[in-house]
């Protein structure tokens, strides 16, 4: 399938097969790195072995020189007039393609900036087409674009390859990092605030406990140090003092779990798994999911928290620079295990039929504009502000606040909001 810049692209007919799309070609075309004609024999070899493509594309230069498939590079090697393959690895794959582009009719291309109704219409001519090369206006090589590319417009399964979201108190937020779908700011700032109340009342309530306690002459944590001391002497502190700095979280996440957020963030770990699978967002399939997502950030808290406490247990048995190391690496070996046990059983819980829906519905609003056109870039202020992190932190800092003016104008309460920074 040698290229002739001359041969009229199949679709400038201007036939529409009704995708209801204003995309380009240059939209879906992947940006694949083509072999140069130069490259060894077992380089192409292996690069078609691993493609899965059909046909790979050749270039000299930046032009494009033909579309290579595995049987045609199969049957010109086994053409070769000796069985020396030793001798064959050190040559150029010019040596056995300068004979297939003079034996080749010329092989159908698209424009990159051809509407995807071009495309549709040269597969559906060219049923024994799988892939073609996508050529910019001045004839360069720019990517492929498989059959597979445009079904997936045809039949919506085209989806973000990487989809992140949060849980708020209203909703689903889900973003691809251009376009956002779900609740909105408000949402994403209530969900910061939410969590920074729930660790304000966990710290508040471990002071009105201990309050309680030192009032009927408990010291809670210096009996707990007194039974832990015969077992592990050179640790009893340690372990005391690292649950007591952790409770307030431990609380909180607990709380967590008790309000709605939770059903939400089940919702929106299992629609991004759909929409990252491929798969129709429809209530079956979505409750189908599995809670846990391997990008939440639980699994980053799990892993800030145990390399502190792992560092605080090994530096009472061996010295702090040793101590580290270990800690590292145990952490690397846990983190994500301990992550996803805290996704399943304290940070998310069965999600209702009301959340399951606000998590589709998220779903689908990005969805609709992601293959409404992809053609679309940001630039890296918005990509942040679509993360939703700023706005949750706005939420975060408003109750911040709201707790740094009780502390200060209302000495009464300050003893019990010791330890919220």
């Amino acid at each position: 399938m040698k290229v002739d810049l001359t041969a009229r692209p199949v679709g400038e007919l201007g036939l529409s097969l009704g995708l209801e799309t204003n995309q380009m070609v240059s939209s879906l075309a992947r940006q694949l790195a083509p072999l140069s004609i130069d490259a060894s024999i077992p380089r192409a070899i292996e690069t078609l072995r691993h493609s899965n493509l059909g046909a790979y594309p050749v270039v000299n230069g930046s032009r494009l020189a033909l579309m290579l498939t595995e049987d045609e590079l199969g049957a010109a090697l086994l053409a070769l007039p000796s069985d020396d393959y030793e001798s064959y690895r050190k040559l150029p794959l010019s040596s056995v393609v300068d004979p297939l582009l003079i034996s080749r009719q010329p092989c159908r291309f698209l424009y990159s900036m051809s509407p995807l109704s071009v495309a549709a219409e040269l597969f559906k001519e060219c049923p024994d087409v799988s892939v073609v090369p996508v050529l910019d206006q001045s004839g360069f090589y720019t990517g492929v674009l498989s059959r597979s590319d445009v079904l997936a417009i045809r039949f919506k399964t085209l989806a973000p390859s990487r989809v992140g979201g949060m849980a708020t108190p209203l909703g689903v937020y889900l973003t691809d990092g251009i376009d956002a779908g779900g609740v909105g700011n408000v949402a994403l700032m209530l969900a910061g605030a939410t969590l920074t109340s729930l660790f304000a009342v966990a710290v508040i309530a471990l002071h009105l406990v201990d309050n309680f306690a030192l009032l009927h002459h408990v010291d809670v944590w210096g009996q707990l140090a007194t039974v832990l001391m015969p077992i592990m002497p050179r640790l009893a502190m340690t372990v005391v003092d690292n649950l007591e700095e952790l409770l307030p979280l431990i609380i909180m996440m607990l709380f967590l779990r008790l309000i709605p957020v939770a059903g939400y963030h089940a919702a929106e770990h299992q629609v991004v798994h759909c929409m990252e699978r491929g798969e129709p967002l429809i209530y079956e399939k979505v409750v189908s999911m599995p809670r846990p997502h391997p990008r939440c950030g639980t699994n980053l808290v799990a892993a800030v928290t145990l390399i502190g406490i792992y560092f605080s247990v090994f530096s009472g048995l061996i010295d702090p620079p040793t101590a580290v190391v270990i800690a590292a690496i145990f952490t690397l070996l846990t983190w994500r295990q301990v992550g996803t046990f805290l996704q399943q059983h304290v940070t998310t819980r069965k999600a209702s039929a009301k959340q399951i829906a606000s998590g589709i519905a998220a779903g689908e609003d990005l969805l609709s504009k992601f293959r409404s056109n992809t053609n679309r870039r940001v630039k890296l202020p918005m990509r942040i502000w679509r993360m939703g992190f700023i706005q949750m932190f706005g939420g975060v800092a408003i109750v911040a606040g709201i707790l740094w003016c009780i502390r200060s104008f209302v000495p009464q309460l300050q003893p019990y909001l010791q330890g919220i920074n």
